[in-house]
């Protein structure tokens, strides 16, 4: 109908469905207006009567006639129960019929409430009176309308009267008695098949309450099935038993009547039933059409009282939970003000609780855009964009002292689905914000030093190289810093110095940078440096000797005065880059090549080092695979008797034979090695190499002559813990004898752990492996090894060889050694001898052996057997 349909476009009803049709179906006038008075809602009797219809009247009494009547008396009335001062009200007067009569008519006003028993409508119940309706008014409607009428009045009064579930069903059955044979009557509640049956009321005479039961095949669970009345008799009871259709309780009912309950929305949620177990009872069609009539009211008045009681329920419980909560917890307005606070928010902002109302929620946030955005986000709120949301900011107490809040809002609505209020919870998280705070400076910041670690410096680089790509002018630098002697420091002094130093270097580096550089640690002993931005690249130079020159003074350890600098690589054209890691990578590539040049030294990166890394990363990559291939092999370069040319050994020497290129001599690949951790590889397979040599010289027989092979050892390879397991099983597995076997190492290697060399090196000799000590007279304590390393061989260098004729200062270094090595029964071996002449003034000093180009150039393994057969060489000095 389209009464209908203007009331649902309120959006607002406190009624549906059954109601409705129960309306339409009504033999009296129905008529529903909201507290102003505007109809929403006229059923057709009432348009009938009154000739009117919702669109037609815009106004409460429009249709009421003055004659015989008090229009007065019955705005009055409206007003009182539209207010809620009266709770219902009934008074007679005249109506305008549609046929321009005036008719007497009794008028009923009741109001219509929601479930928090607000008052919504007010619903107007119009009968006219027979006795006074005259020759030209309406015939009266029987009976039937006046105990329809009845049954509307008398159900309205009720409803409104009661105001709890068991109340409302007892006065249901009053009603019921009033107006039909109804002293046993019924209400059961359930879901349907598979639920349970339920009877909130049972008034029987013949039989007690029964509990609760399954849904089964009784006459309540037949009426239920079916959605529709029934008046059943004795004989038809018996008749659908004999069937198997029903199986009803005991005492069987004379006559039984039940209608379906259903709620506002006409979903079936029970059945309402009367029964007599007296012949004399009869009940009629009328009967039943009543009793649908008064279902319609039960059933949607018991979903009204369990919405009642589901309220006042849950408002118990946020009740319970709003006054005893651990958080902060208030009611906060459309505008923003608090409405209803509880105790601890109250604690929270340290102020009495009948001060927070009226003061704005929004008052006590500090920064300025985090207030903006807590309105911006409830104006969202207020608005339906948002059903809730959360903000942590800090908030200021009456104190003045400050302290951090999360803050939850949540949108409540009315029934008409608008925003009503906000429920706030506060919570103090200042003690878990200081504990982020703590675990994020923790994760981008160094524990020792409280500098910047890697992390947070790659994030400032970042942002660094993308502001140079927005910004022409912008120039930043980037320093990479280790330092120099901390090891030495460390190892000596203990870990607890080395700290100290560590914390002390920090403090003095920064002090040369301004507050928007960024120094940070990276681990160990290395510093990276974001010198941001600079003018130009002289502003970093200052700030490269600032550093250099602050970092000259000594530092105080312990009491003891310690002296460490720092070697830097330095990148000015940083924002010509565009990765950051790239920047780290060349700063760091400038200090190696910093620290090769000294210690307290500074490099610039340029584009020919990174050329010269590019070489050496090649190279690098290139004897791995050398290595992986067995690219490298081995030449030997004898060494022989001065006086009788016999030949007493041979030194093995490395050569690089590349696919399809020349042989590369060792100055063009050790260095490369030993930088890339590949040295002790090298070595490894030379002593391979070697003792195979000398495995396979051995096995020509017993007649053979002894051959000795000395093998260079880096000193970085004799610093590996595993050297002694890994070279004694070179040698036990070839089979050679461990005295055919030199190694030469050189006063660097005895310089660099001094102590796990020692060790190392009488290991070797109680094994039988010889040494020699090469490069001899190069160091700066060369005399004082003899003494302490179990050494076999001097080997005099090439630089007082070659200037043993003209040099007086190097033939004494030479007889020096000669006498040396005599005296604690060392054997003295000279390098590089080249001409005739050298080798006779060596033989003159009383040199024994010598090794050089005059006698061989290195040789392959065939030409040494050959050399060794004939067991010596051309030369003899004579």
């Amino acid at each position: 109908m389209p009464q209908q349909q203007t009331l649902a476009q309120t959006g607002s009803r406190p009624f549906d469905g059954a109601l409705f049709r129960l309306f339409d179906a009504a033999s009296v006038g129905v008529a529903v207006y909201t507290c102003a008075g505007e109809p929403v809602y006229l059923n057709a009797e009432m348009e009938r009567v009154t000739g009117c219809n919702v669109h037609s009247r815009h106004r409460f009494f429009a249709e009421t006639s003055p004659a015989g009547g008090s229009p007065a008396d019955e705005q009055a009335l409206f007003r009182a129960v539209a207010s809620g001062g009266q709770d219902s009200g009934s008074l007679r007067t005249c109506v305008r019929s549609g046929g321009g009569n005036n008719v007497a008519a009794q008028v009923d006003l009741f109001p219509l409430t929601d479930v928090q028993t607000n008052t919504r409508y007010v619903l107007r119940l119009l009968r006219l009176l027979p006795a006074e309706t005259g020759g030209a008014a309406e015939e009266p409607r029987g009976a039937r309308s006046e105990k329809a009428y009845a049954a509307l009045q008398l159900l309205t009064q009720t409803i409104l009267g009661e105001h709890t579930l068991s109340g409302l069903m007892s006065g249901v059955h009053r009603v019921m008695r009033k107006l039909m044979p109804a002293e046993n009557c019924s209400i059961a509640l359930t879901d349907g098949p598979g639920s349970r049956i339920t009877f909130p009321y049972f008034s029987d005479t013949r039989r007690t309450t029964p509990s609760g039961r399954d849904f089964g095949n009784g006459l309540t669970e037949f009426v239920f099935v079916w959605g529709r009345p029934f008046l059943i008799t004795r004989c038809e009871i018996e008749e659908l038993e004999s069937k198997g259709i029903v199986c009803p309780a005991i005492p069987r009912p004379a006559v039984w009547l039940g209608v379906p309950l259903r709620t506002h929305a006409g979903r079936s949620v029970g059945v309402l039933a009367v029964r007599s177990y007296s012949d004399d009872d009869v009940y009629t069609p009328d009967d039943l059409n009543l009793l649908e009539l008064i279902s319609g009211y039960v059933g949607g008045a018991i979903e009204t009282f369990q919405q009642r009681e589901a309220l006042r329920a849950s408002e118990a419980r946020f009740r319970a939970v709003f006054e005893h909560s651990g958080l902060g917890v208030c009611m906060v307005g459309p505008q923003g003000a608090v409405l209803e606070s509880n105790g601890r928010m109250a604690e929270m902002f340290e102020m009495r609780t009948d001060a927070l109302p009226g003061t704005d929620i929004t008052d006590c946030i500090v920064d300025q855009h985090d207030r903006s955005e807590a309105l911006r986000q409830f104006g969202e709120l207020r608005s339906g964009r948002l059903e809730s949301f959360t903000l942590s900011c800090e908030c200021r107490l009456a104190s003045g002292a400050l302290f951090w809040c999360r803050q939850t809002f949540t949108a409540v609505l009315d029934l008409r689905g608008t925003f009503s209020f906000a429920v706030v919870l506060m919570e103090d998280i200042t003690e878990h914000k200081l504990a982020d705070d703590r675990l994020m400076h923790m994760a981008f910041h160094d524990a020792l030093t409280g500098l910047p670690n890697r992390s947070l410096f790659m994030d400032r680089l970042t942002g660094a190289v993308r502001r140079a790509r927005r910004y022409p002018d912008y120039r930043f630098a980037v320093l990479f810093m280790d330092m120099d002697r901390f090891k030495v420091v460390n190892d000596s002094m203990g870990h607890k110095a080395g700290d100290a130093l560590l914390m002390q270097f920090a403090r003095r580096v920064k002090c040369c940078l301004r507050d928007c550089d960024t120094l940070a640690r990276f681990g160990g002993d290395e510093f990276a440096i974001l010198l941001d931005d600079i003018g130009e690249a002289i502003q970093a130079t200052h700030a490269v000797q600032r550093i250099l020159n602050e970092l000259k003074m000594p530092f105080s350890v312990d009491g003891v005065d310690v002296y460490s600098g720092a070697s830097i690589g330095a990148v000015f054209q940083a924002r010509d880059y565009e990765k950051p890691e790239d920047i780290l990578r060349d700063a760091d590539a400038a200090m190696y090549r910093a620290k090769e040049a000294g210690p307290g030294r500074y490099e610039v990166f340029d584009r020919k080092l990174n050329e010269r890394m590019k070489d050496m990363l090649q190279l690098e990559n290139a004897i791995r695979r050398g290595l992986e291939f067995s690219e490298f092999i081995p030449v030997f370069q004898p060494y022989v008797t001065l006086q009788s040319g016999r030949v007493r050994g041979a030194e093995v020497l490395a050569r690089w034979r590349q696919p399809g290129g020349a042989l590369r001599m060792p100055d063009e690949f050790v260095e490369a090695a030993e930088e890339a951790g590949l040295v002790f590889g090298l070595d490894c397979q030379m002593l391979e190499f070697g003792c195979a040599v000398i495995a396979s010289w051995r096995e020509r027989g017993e007649a053979v002559r002894p051959m000795v092979l000395n093998l260079n050892v880096s000193a970085l390879s004799f610093r590996r813990w595993d050297l002694l397991d890994v070279f004694t099983r070179i040698i036990s597995r070839s089979g050679c004898v461990p005295s055919d076997i030199c190694l030469e190492i050189t006063e660097n290697t005895l310089l660099k752990g001094e102590e796990a060399v020692r060790e190392r090196l009488w290991k070797l000799k109680e094994l039988g492996v010889r040494v020699a000590l090469d490069d001899f007279g190069t160091g700066f304590s060369s005399f004082n090894y003899l003494r302490q390393f179990p050494v076999n061989m001097i080997k005099v260098d090439r630089t007082f060889t070659s200037t043993v004729l003209e040099d007086r200062a190097s033939r004494g270094i030479v007889q020096a050694i000669v006498s040396l090595g005599r005296g604690l029964g060392i054997e003295v071996v000279a390098e590089g001898v080249e001409t005739q002449e050298q080798a006779a003034v060596l033989a003159e000093l009383g040199c024994e052996a010598a090794q050089g180009y005059l006698f061989s150039r290195p040789v392959t393994q065939d030409r040494l057997f050959r050399i060794m057969e004939h067991g010596r060489l051309p030369f003899e000095v004579g």
